[in-house]
């Protein structure tokens, strides 16, 4: 027998299509859908326009998603309030001075609830201001929301899938609990500026650039390993030195936790990859010395992973062997084989890799 609707709802404008999907038949009868196999239902409750969607990967149920929209055409964007379990990780984040969070003034909810938003402080209070909404935001996050969020366009959240998932007595019940959080109202006013939102995107250009740059030159110079391990060591070191004050410059907001992880990561690999990059341009880009040229023979070749990357060996004229990964032109076994090794200028031997004699780089 499936459940009855919530008392005072009146559900339509029904819609929902066709599928291989048999999550939803159970609370789609129960709103008045024939079981069809639907990954989606969307309808009205009371003027609200509401969806309940299958959250799908690869063809694969993942989880719900549920959303409470304002009938009509979509407003213009605005802020965004985005509630979720408060976790040790925001105590400390807050604790420390690095995140702020909007208190709600509610002893229960503010140490349960962790409300990251780029309105107002006064536009959540506002929106959040009655006990019942609080309540309702509790018990949405209590059957394991995730994402929940209200922004300009209304109120949607997340659950990952399980068992009772998609029962009709809990997927009504939180639909029940969004309707009333949509009735709260939607943040409105100026969005403010996330701090260090500058410093996190220039951090992340950064890392695409260099490393980049890093496997441009580390093709083009066979430097030794070793060169670049000091330059990614020393590049390592003073990032540590950096990240206590790119975590002040993003801090101040109730999501600076996050922008503080942001640039900790990026710095720790931005100034290694550096570090290396410049160790590579200093020693080989900047060598002017002439260099010596080593004449040998390929004594194999083979591409052992299919991928027209040659694993070229080399017999050298003073009976040393060298093994060359990744070489990209059709060596033959037998074939003549040169390498210019050059003294680097800071000491460190280089080369510009395996080369057939006579080739102009």
């Amino acid at each position: 027998m499936p459940p009855s609707l919530p008392a005072g709802w009146t559900v339509t404008k029904r819609s929902n299509h066709t599928g291989g999907y048999s999550q939803l038949d159970a609370v789609g009868v129960t709103l008045g859908f024939p079981p069809r196999g639907a990954a989606a239902l969307e309808f009205s409750v009371n003027g609200a326009a509401c969806s309940i969607a299958l959250s799908i990967d690869s063809g694969t149920v993942t989880g719900l998603d549920l959303s409470v929209r304002a009938e009509g055409p979509a407003p213009a964007s605005g802020p965004l309030i985005a509630l979720r379990p408060e976790t040790a990780f925001d105590r400390t984040g807050k604790e420390r001075g690095i995140a702020r969070e909007v208190q709600l003034g509610e002893e229960r909810f503010d140490a349960a609830v962790y409300v990251d938003s780029n309105a107002t402080d006064a536009e959540v209070r506002r929106v959040l201001s009655a006990p019942g909404i609080r309540a309702a935001v509790q018990s949405l996050l209590g059957t394991g929301a995730e994402d929940l969020r209200i922004d300009s366009t209304g109120v949607s959240a997340h659950w990952k899938k399980s068992p009772e998932c998609f029962l009709p007595e809990h997927v009504l019940s939180v639909l029940e609990s969004l309707l009333l959080v949509h009735r709260a109202g939607r943040p409105k006013g100026p969005v403010r500026a996330t701090p260090g939102d500058g410093l996190q995107s220039l951090l992340i250009a950064m890392l695409m650039a260099i490393g980049g740059a890093l496997f441009f030159a580390n093709s083009r110079w066979d430097a030794p390993v070793g060169l670049l391990g000091a330059g990614a060591f020393l590049g390592l070191v003073v990032s540590f030195f950096c990240i206590a004050p790119g975590i002040r410059h993003v801090s101040g907001g109730s999501s600076s936790h996050r922008a503080a992880r942001v640039v900790t990561i990026t710095l720790l690999l931005d100034l290694p990859l550096a570090g290396a990059l410049g160790m590579l341009l200093l020693n080989c880009g900047l060598d002017g010395s002439e260099g010596r040229t080593l004449s040998g023979l390929v004594r194999d070749a083979s591409d052992p992973e299919g991928d027209e990357n040659q694993q070229v060996e080399v017999i050298w004229e003073d009976s040393s062997v060298e093994t060359f990964h990744g070489a990209s032109n059709s060596w033959q076994v037998g074939e003549r084989a040169q390498k210019t090794v050059q003294r680097g200028l800071l000491g460190v031997e280089w080369s510009w890799g395996l080369e057939r004699p006579g080739a102009r780089r």
